[in-house]
């Protein structure tokens, strides 16, 4: 509610606008509830449109977007780079470049409408591990401030994985460990091993008392429990960006993760766990989304 100032005899509402019609969204309830806001006030205010257009119609483009379409890019890897142009005013078309530290790559024209961005995509290769700073940009208009947008993109020569296993003498294809430690690293006896970005090696839950800053992400493996000191490293490794990824099987304490790891809602596990499926319950994959972002890296360029 608007009370009335105190000693006011006149309200004003001044309306600063070019007149595009792009720019308006209309929405039904949120018009009732202004209309209804306005003729509440005391005393009734008048309304004054101040009209910028200058008689032109008016026209900005701006880089609303720039993102990689794959969240892990290795050294030598060929990635899309893709930026997103919106139009406000007339339909028209927009020159984008991408440029790599400061240095122009590639070159398009897009056919933009109002309202809708139009997404531009570039393939790029990146030959090295570093980060990379790269640019989106289209030709200066009357608003230069929207008129690029940047991307701090970080390539590695691999990812290192932690893969935490508590049973010794476990063959690799025996343990939930081992087996996650081939499907990051695929390869055939007597073959030699691909090529991949990921870099995975086993350990006891010992290691985690050691430095986790060469490991992004650290898998906890059907652990059948961890000591405080562990989940507290593990804490601190997420709070300082690192991952956590959490598989737990027969061999688990759930008691001891939910009232450690779980903590009602303030550790690292977002939900509690409630319990087993029986054995023999038949749990199946669902049909993949080849799409979804946790894919992603397995995606052919292109």
């Amino acid at each position: 509610r608007h009370a009335p100032a105190a000693g006011a005899s006149t309200r004003e509402i001044h309306v600063v606008t070019d007149l595009q019609a792009t720019a308006w969204t209309f929405e039904p309830r949120r018009m009732t509830f202004l209309g209804k806001q306005l003729a509440a006030m005391s005393p009734r205010p008048t309304v004054a449109i101040l009209d910028l257009s200058g008689g032109k119609p008016a026209v900005n483009r701006a880089v609303v977007g720039l993102a990689s379409t794959r969240p892990l890019v290795g050294a030598g890897e060929e990635a899309a780079i893709v930026a997103l142009v919106r139009q406000l005013g007339l339909p028209g078309e927009a020159r984008v470049t991408l440029s790599v530290d400061g240095e122009p790559r590639e070159s398009r024209t897009v056919n933009v409408a109002p309202g809708e961005p139009a997404a531009v995509r570039f393939e790029q290769r990146f030959p090295e591990a570093k980060v990379y700073r790269v640019e989106a940009s289209i030709e200066a208009d009357g608003l230069r401030a929207d008129d690029r947008r940047f991307l701090a993109l970080d390539v590695r020569e691999r990812l290192q994985i932690m893969i935490v296993d508590d049973r010794a003498g476990t063959s690799r294809l025996e343990s939930e460990a081992g087996l996650l430690e081939l499907a990051y690293s695929p390869r055939a006896r007597g073959l030699p091993v691909p090529g991949t970005l990921f870099s995975s090696s086993v350990a006891k839950p010992e290691a985690l008392a050691g430095s986790l800053d060469a490991f992004p992400v650290v898998v906890i493996a059907n652990v059948e429990h961890l000591g405080g000191e562990a989940i507290e490293r593990l804490e601190e490794h997420v709070r300082l960006g690192g991952g956590a990824l959490f598989f737990t099987g027969a061999r688990a304490d759930l008691t001891l993760f939910n009232s450690r790891l779980h903590r009602a809602g303030k550790g690292l596990l977002p939900l509690e766990i409630l319990g087993r499926e029986p054995e023999g319950a038949g749990a199946v994959l669902a049909t993949p989304r080849i799409s979804h972002p946790a894919l992603a890296p397995f995606l052919e360029p292109g």
